[in-house]
């Protein structure tokens, strides 16, 4: 047997046995604890916002359709950073999740974020020379809007974070890159709110009213 036809069947060998640990090790439920990222605005925008909070986020969870891994449920730390950033940008804020029943009355305008895409990848084993990687993919969408009270739309923007990291982390790392993927999504939202001419300018008009 050649050289080549040895190194080919350790390899596979290596990759059949890094699978079956995947398998057997990454599964069940995992709930992801609160973490909430702090937003620093000297500049909040005066508006009375009733933010709706929806079942998309409440139960938002992480997860792969090809393994039986482990589904990680995030629904809790993105609800918090929807708050957290809404009342970090404007002055008056008032929370609503679908499971209140109708949302409450008198308010200027309604902010609805929504989850679009959440989503990991399947691990992609890949050789280079001696060295086996496996790499996982994370993927979240999350689109937001602002209408009047009307039903308008004043302000509509969407925010995508990608990341990769290795699949065999240990739990703290994972942890760690799903903090920063947090962090990198909310800080867009952030800015784009809290920038954004076109509700300071339907802040400014509804403030003479």
């Amino acid at each position: 047997m050649s050289n080549n036809k040895c190194a080919s069947k350790v390899y596979y060998i290596i990759a059949l046995f890094i699978i079956g640990i995947v398998l057997s090790s990454c599964h069940g439920v995992v709930n992801f604890p609160e973490h909430r990222i702090v937003f620093k605005n000297n500049d909040r925008i005066d508006l009375n916002v009733l933010v709706h909070i929806g079942k998309d986020i409440t139960n938002a969870k992480w997860a792969s359709d090809n393994f039986n891994e482990k589904i990680i449920m995030l629904g809790e730390s993105l609800s918090a950073n929807v708050e957290d950033v809404s009342r970090a940008v404007f002055t008056n804020v008032v929370v609503a999740m679908e499971k209140d029943g109708k949302l409450p009355r008198g308010n200027d305008s309604i902010l609805s974020p929504s989850l679009k895409y959440l989503k990991k990848s399947i691990p992609v084993l890949g050789f280079h020379d001696t060295h086996t990687t496996i790499v996982m993919e994370w993927a979240l969408v999350m689109e937001w809007a602002l209408k009047d009270s009307l039903g308008n739309i004043v302000w509509a923007d969407s925010f995508t974070v990608h990341k990769k990291f290795p699949k065999m982390s240990s739990d703290e790392k994972t942890k760690k890159y799903i903090q920063e993927a947090l962090g990198e999504l909310f800080e867009q939202t952030f800015v784009s709110l809290s920038e954004s001419p076109e509700i300071r300018r339907y802040a400014a008009s509804q403030a003479y009213k």
